[in-house]
């Protein structure tokens, strides 16, 4: 055995104890944050029920898994799922703020049971206004993370674009609509549309639309040998002229 495999050896297996190692102490400190999520459980379920109604209590025990099962899930969000820079930062921000709540629960409750002696003014302020609120922040913290979730900006983007496509196209109808063969068209449904409230209103029957005659034009005779320019003949004229020529 020569050295070189001695020290691939001793590699492997200091290797082998540094991954030991580190899944023991990976498994040491999930043991811990499991015990702190029933601990504060426990304190958050005699706080947010004391405020609810018998009859109520299972959604008391809803807000209070709400707070515990956002502090197992964010620590797995941003390991897993937020990774866009505007998410992962609102990630970070809701699991301190979770945290947070959790932290300021437990010492509410204990200062509660121990010895019910006047609370200090910031506790006050929370226990009236922020502790009932709690549950609703969660749900407020998870809305927004899926709010800033990339598909959704890509849904949002293809909205967009099928919005201003919406509109160039109405746009193009708009300047359609002022050719001469569409504004025809649209005064005779308008004509349509007025004779027909005229016979609804007044009971009777509108005249059906009566066409203009045609205006007969003026036919010129010119004779090739002379430069005169002779004027137009009459109806009359044009009538004889035309059984002339016949």
């Amino acid at each position: 055995m020569t050295t070189s495999d001695n020290k691939t050896i001793g590699a492997q297996m200091q290797n082998g104890r540094a991954n030991a190692l580190r899944g023991l102490v990976q498994t040491a400190g999930l043991i811990v944050y499991l015990g702190m999520i029933c601990y504060s459980a426990v304190h958050n379920w005699r706080l947010l029920s004391a405020g609810i109604a018998p009859g109520m209590a299972i959604w008391a025990a809803v807000g209070v898994i709400g707070l515990e099962l956002s502090a197992l899930a964010l620590p797995l969000a941003l390991h897993f799922w937020t990774f866009a820079p505007m998410q992962r930062l609102a990630a970070f921000a809701f699991y301190g703020l979770d945290l947070a709540l959790i932290f300021a629960n437990v010492v509410l409750d204990y200062a509660l049971v121990s010895n019910g002696a006047a609370l200090p003014g910031w506790l006050q302020v929370y226990k009236f206004y922020a502790l009932p609120a709690s549950p609703v922040i969660a749900g407020l913290g998870w809305s927004l993370l899926f709010m800033l979730d990339p598909s959704q900006r890509e849904r949002a983007l293809t909205e967009t674009l099928r919005a201003a496509t919406r509109e160039s196209l109405a746009g193009r109808i708009s300047e359609a609509a002022k050719s001469a063969d569409i504004s025809q068209a649209v005064d005779t449904a308008a004509g349509q549309l007025a004779r027909d409230i005229v016979t609804q209103t007044l009971g009777i029957s509108a005249p059906p639309p009566q066409r203009r005659p045609a205006v007969a034009q003026p036919m010129i005779y010119h004779n090739a040998e002379s430069d005169a320019v002779p004027a137009p003949l009459s109806g009359a004229g044009q009538a004889a002229g035309n059984q002339k020529g016949a």
